[in-house]
């Protein structure tokens, strides 16, 4: 790590040097492309025959588009049944299944996991994007502070209504939540610790494994759909083996893109 500040600093400076300004701004950019998945470190360290890995032409994007066309499916899928809860929840409509009972005798804490969540959700994605960090770095730091917000009100709900709600899914569903939510809301809390202590690569570690913690439930909802299509199991106990398997699966995949992109330093 401190090989790779080392480099961005000598970068900058020889930035500094060539164009004759001594301000920092105009080399800004430059060094902001070292939290580009490590391809700055890695392009002005290669050795002669390696690949350019920012150049569109040795680089193999497809694993990169099939992944967010993955997240896409899975925000998707978030979204549907947010809407779907919503309108079960506050349209006063009256429901017997325990399923839904449990949301509409507690719409408060409901409404603030929910919306709270899919907030987080659908916007954590612009923060991954490197133009939006180089061009318009104070709109992403204004946003990452509001999805910090919504991502640990999310969290802290999400285990209130472990309590306060009725257990779904058996003692299954009951420790998935007790696991993964701590999981979850300590990634948040590490992720901004970091970045307030300017350590960049960590931040960014850390916000993708919340980022995956978050998109769980949608994984969980395709792995019910398979269970209740191939199996003979029923709805409620599927739904506590699923939310394990969804939680798992994710942060699984979040550690291997993660190990594979992390800097060499």
């Amino acid at each position: 790590m401190a090989v790779w500040r080392n480099q961005c600093v000598i970068f900058v400076s020889k930035c500094q040097a060539e164009t004759g300004i001594q301000s920092y701004s105009p080399c800004f950019k430059s060094i902001l492309l070292c939290d580009d998945h490590g391809l700055w470190y890695n392009n002005h360290n290669r050795q002669p025959g390696e690949r350019n890995l920012t150049d569109p032409r040795t680089t193999n994007n497809k694993p990169i588009k099939t992944g967010w066309a993955i997240v896409l499916l899975l925000i998707l899928i978030l979204i549907v049944f947010a809407v779907k809860r919503s309108v079960d929840t506050y349209s006063g409509v009256s429901h017997e299944g325990i399923f839904e009972l449990r949301y509409l005798e507690h719409p408060v804490i409901t409404a603030l996991h929910m919306f709270c969540g899919m907030a987080f959700i659908i916007l954590a994605p612009l923060q991954f994007m490197q133009r939006i960090r180089s061009k318009r770095l104070g709109l992403h730091r204004k946003l990452g502070k509001f999805l910090v917000f919504c991502a640990l009100v999310s969290g802290v709900y999400g285990m209130v209504s472990l309590v306060a709600l009725p257990a779904f899914g058996g003692l299954a569903s009951e420790t998935a939540g007790w696991f993964f939510g701590p999981i979850f809301v300590f990634s948040i809390l590490r992720a901004f610790w970091y970045v307030r202590n300017k350590m960049i690569a960590q931040h960014r570690e850390w916000m993708i494994r919340a980022f995956a913690l978050g998109l769980g439930v949608g994984t969980q909802r395709i792995l019910l759909f398979l269970f209740l299509t191939l199996t003979g199991y029923g709805f409620e106990e599927s739904f506590g083996p699923a939310l394990w398997m969804g939680f798992s699966i994710n942060l699984l995949v979040a550690e291997i893109w993660i190990n594979l992109t992390r800097r060499k330093a």
